[in-house]
């Protein structure tokens, strides 16, 4: 499912953020960098390949406004993250990187609460 989402996006992004650590394998599949973001202090749920080596680094937010970010790469593109730090921590210094994925739960979960959505 992923692969056909990544290749409907008009225009080209300078990187592909995920919310779900399994989603780093499909970096396979794009031609730009793909990083699994997450809170600090959240938990990742590792996978078999998950297990494998992982680059990460903790992003803070230049302007305070927003609590840290950790971003993961693939263990077969661990230049992934150096090569986005600077957009990304231009970003971040504007906007919260975590919060559009925290948005998207929440409204799925209403819709299942309503009855909108099953299992």
């Amino acid at each position: 499912m992923g692969k056909p989402l990544i290749q409907a996006v008009q225009n080209s992004p300078d990187v592909v953020l995920v919310q779900q650590e399994e989603f780093i394998s499909l970096r396979t599949m794009c031609e730009k960098p793909l990083l699994f973001a997450r809170r600090q202090g959240e938990d990742m749920q590792l996978s078999e390949e998950g297990s494998k080596s992982q680059s990460e680094e903790l992003l803070s937010s230049d302007s305070g406004k927003f609590a840290p970010v950790v971003v993961t790469c693939h263990w077969d593109y661990p230049h992934d993250i150096a090569q986005c730090k600077e957009g990304l921590g231009w970003m971040f210094s504007n906007c919260d990187l975590v919060e559009p994925f925290e948005r998207v739960k929440t409204a799925l979960r209403t819709l299942h609460e309503q009855g909108v959505l099953s299992e």
